[in-house]
């Protein structure tokens, strides 16, 4: 990118120099998304560095008349309404072009195909595409999608001024809020208010509606975190405090944690166990099991991970 400084003397132009400008990228967290419009300044487009989770997914049109950008880093926790508001965004009599990119394409084919669904429902057309090995940054302008190391120095990168804070609090809060709505479906399958629905998966019912698993009701039984889902705007906008500190029932749970007996993730995770178990009014806890159990499945093993990945929680050896 170049800029032209023009030096004049007695009002007649004398001298004109053409100066390169650093172009900077606005670094968008996991779980977050970005727009960029091209206005004035030093940002020349949005960026993922590292990627952190399994997909970003690139939208490029006309927004407002103008040529725009949209980001997702996606998460599992981003909300299906995220992609067809972004979508729904952009005008949709001008051409539009969707580009999403997989992290570990082969290891992943479940996200792949709900993902690939959720496209498909609203009939947006999109181009799948895999990161390169070791190439784990993301550059999307105007002119191109393409991908970086992201230990590469050369890649000039803004982040938001509580990026760490975000980094470190936003997904770990997103999973104890599953957390706590499962607390409740847990709840109210003691006191029999839910049955489950007929056939071998996990549907379920509760006050007439059919689920299609318990984290559907989990999520409608929870409030929301006080988040900020787009992050950028042209500039950053002001982070939620969800997103920069450890929730209340997050905090809640930490405390009842014997952190003697968490020696190890395993561990950590049983004690998770049995600490929201307790709070589902349960006579005694169920065994810990992976995507089985009957409320908290693989979320158990997740939220031990995350607590410790974040130093959130320290472990009794360390």
């Amino acid at each position: 990118q170049r800029r032209c400084v023009v030096l004049f003397e007695n009002s007649r132009p004398v001298l004109s120099l053409y100066i390169i400008a650093m172009v900077s990228y606005a670094r968008i967290p996991q779980g977050k998304v970005g727009r960029y419009s091209g206005k004035e300044g030093e940002i020349g487009g949005l960026c993922v560095s590292p990627v952190s989770g399994h997909a970003v997914i690139v939208i490029k049109g006309k927004r407002n008349g103008k040529t725009s950008l949209s980001l997702i880093h996606y998460s599992k926790y981003t909300p299906t309404h995220t992609l067809n508001a972004e979508r729904n965004s952009f005008e949709k009599s001008e051409p539009m072009s969707v580009y999403v990119y997989f992290n570990h394409l082969k290891t992943n084919p479940n996200l792949i195909a709900v993902l690939h669904t959720r496209l498909q429902e609203t009939n947006i057309e999109h181009e799948l595409r895999e990161f390169p090995e070791k190439q784990k940054g993301l550059i999307a302008t105007f002119e191109s999608t393409s991908t970086f190391d992201a230990d590469d120095d050369k890649v000039d990168i803004t982040s938001h001024e509580r990026h760490a804070d975000i980094k470190k609090y936003h997904l770990l809060n997103a999973e104890f809020r599953l957390l706590q709505g499962l607390v409740r479906v847990g709840q109210l399958t003691v006191d029999g208010k839910i049955s489950h629905a007929p056939g071998e998966g996990k549907y379920i019912k509760y006050d007439g509606d059919i689920y299609r698993h318990p984290s559907e009701l989990a999520d409608k039984l929870t409030d929301p975190l006080d988040c900020t889902s787009l992050i950028f705007d042209d500039e950053f906008q002001e982070a939620g405090s969800d997103d920069v500190q450890l929730c209340a029932f997050a905090s809640e749970v930490i405390k009842d944690i014997p952190k003697a007996k968490c020696v190890s993730e395993a561990a950590l995770a049983e004690q998770l166990n049995k600490t929201l178990t307790s709070r589902t009014h349960m006579a005694s806890p169920r065994a810990l099991s992976t995507t089985d159990h009957p409320f908290f499945g693989g979320n158990l093993v997740e939220a031990a991970k995350v607590l410790v990945s974040t130093s959130v929680f320290s472990l009794a050896n360390e």
